[in-house]
């Protein structure tokens, strides 16, 4: 199963907003998370991939929800220096994630491509604001 996202973003012009984000943020990481919980509920071997623009950082709540104890974000396997998928004021920012159930994390690697967020100044416009995220799963169930 694939389940692809994009949660609430982070824009907000007022701090009563960016409130309002995350508690968004938070409803669908545990709405997304029930789903998938309730697919391995029925198979525990089930091959389940959540993946996208989460718009929240390792360690955050978001993630936390979304993750629970039954997945496993790959992007935290890769050295914290260089799992940003994005810039923001020239800040490295890790907001697109691939999160893996147990069937398929053994084996699995995640890189980024910086190939957008590191575009310097005067070269071409890169294709998107945020790089893409590249996963390997071994153990993927092919049918």
């Amino acid at each position: 199963f694939m389940i692809v996202c994009h949660f609430k973003s982070m824009r907000s012009a007022m701090r009563r907003e960016e409130d309002y984000a995350k508690k968004q943020r938070h409803a669908q990481a545990e709405i997304v998370h029930g789903f998938a919980a309730d697919l391995l509920a029925c198979d525990p071997q089930a091959a389940i991939v959540m993946l996208g623009d989460l718009n929240d950082g390792l360690g955050s709540k978001t993630l936390k929800l979304l993750k629970g104890e039954l997945f496993h974000n790959l992007l935290e396997d890769i050295p914290h220096g260089q799992s940003y998928t994005r810039r923001h004021g020239g800040q490295p920012q890790t907001l697109d994630h691939i999160l893996v159930s147990p069937a398929l994390r053994r084996g699995a690697v995640a890189r980024v491509p910086h190939v957008n967020s590191n575009v310097a100044h005067g070269e071409p416009d890169p294709a998107s604001d945020h790089d893409p995220v590249a996963a390997v799963l071994p153990n993927l169930v092919r049918g």
